[in-house]
């Protein structure tokens, strides 16, 4: 398991975790022709000011996760999945 706060370096902790999932289930699932998982990490900072004052600050990180799968016995067909977090 991944721990800690949502940040860029969430990306390199879960690649290989998510790599190896992916050729798991491509051994155990024998109609799955292709998969693979997207994950994206936004993290913004922002402050306001009024009057040459500042005024509020803050920060927010949030995590977008994809995953896209073709698979079937005869005919192949695509499921996507989508969400975002945080």
């Amino acid at each position: 398991m991944v721990s800690g706060s949502i940040g860029v370096e969430l990306i390199d902790a879960l690649k290989g975790r998510v790599c190896d999932l992916l050729a798991d289930e491509r051994r155990r699932l024998a109609h799955l022709v292709h998969a693979d998982v997207r994950v994206g990490v936004v993290e913004a900072r922002w402050a306001t000011a009024e009057n040459g004052a500042g005024r509020s600050s803050g920060d927010e990180q949030a995590l977008g996760l994809g995953v896209r799968v073709l698979a079937g016995e005869r005919s192949v067909a695509a499921g996507y999945v989508g969400a975002r977090l945080g």
